[in-house]
């Protein structure tokens, strides 16, 4: 029959239409969310946000592996926004990158008082420094940025002013006055963010250690890197979960401080 016909076919569509819906809602449900470290030097929580378009289960992985520092696991919530977009007067930008494995992630950055990398130009060198990431500044540091909680802009300007270039017309005049004409020569480069310089002398350093060697850390690449004059560049040390800070100690034995694994 003609009628009946029409209704099966309009069940079928009712059918397709809901399959469509149950699809799209559980995808939806496995993509975003972010990803919380703990920061052994403010005490307080890094929040990093996952584009909407990232697979849970990508971004889970990227959370255990340790997002904001090499080797150091935060905790992945696979919905939602940081709970800083929540308050403006705190959210000072958002620092845009991608990882090693392709994945677009946002740091949401906090302004707070009293630190020296507190204020809107302190937090925008960090985003360019040492997470390496375009700085896009909230309403707070003078920015337009939507709110991504809520899509909707937050009002206010900061009156911090624009932030220093790093140029030496910023120097203070003592420093100006204290600088060396000098000529800078490039030894090795490449490196994402280095840290934790120390050198081992000729002699009297532990002997496995290499002699007349400068050795420092690639935070980013997770790396100790050795340099000396007479060899080069060479790796000294792979997954080195965050060893920034090194010294010898009164034997002359190499001693790291690692903030991923938080020990020495």
């Amino acid at each position: 029959m003609p009628g009946q016909g029409r209704a099966n076919a309009l069940v079928v569509v009712v059918a397709e239409i809901l399959l469509l819906a149950l699809f799209v809602a559980t995808d939806a449900q496995s993509l975003g969310g972010y990803c919380l470290n703990d920061n052994p030097f403010s005490g307080e929580k890094d929040c990093t946000q996952f584009a909407d378009d990232t697979p849970k289960d990508a971004a889970s992985s990227a959370c255990a592996a340790g997002l904001a520092m090499p080797g150091q696991s935060g905790e992945y919530s696979e919905s939602g926004r940081c709970p800083l977009y929540s308050t403006p007067a705190s959210f000072g930008g958002e620092c845009s990158r991608v990882t090693d494995q392709g994945i677009s992630v946002k740091s949401v950055l906090a302004l707070s008082d009293g630190g020296p990398f507190g204020d809107c130009a302190g937090i925008e060198q960090v985003c360019k420094t040492f997470i390496q990431g375009e700085f896009l500044p909230s309403p707070a540091c003078g920015g337009s940025l939507e709110d991504a909680a809520g899509g909707e802009e937050v009002g206010g300007k900061t009156e911090s002013g624009p932030s220093s270039n790093g140029g030496s017309e910023d120097l203070p005049d003592k420093q100006q006055r204290n600088t060396i004409a000098a000529d800078v020569e490039t030894l090795a480069d490449g490196f994402e963010f280095t840290e934790g310089p120390v050198w081992i002398p000729a002699t009297g350093a532990d002997p496995s250690l290499p002699p007349s060697t400068l050795l420092f850390s690639d935070m980013r690449a997770d790396t100790i890197f050795a340099w000396s004059d007479e060899r080069g560049l060479e790796t000294f040390a792979n997954d080195s979960l965050g060893a920034n800070g090194k010294a010898l100690d009164g034997e002359g034995r190499l001693v790291s401080f690692r903030h991923g694994s938080r020990d020495v």
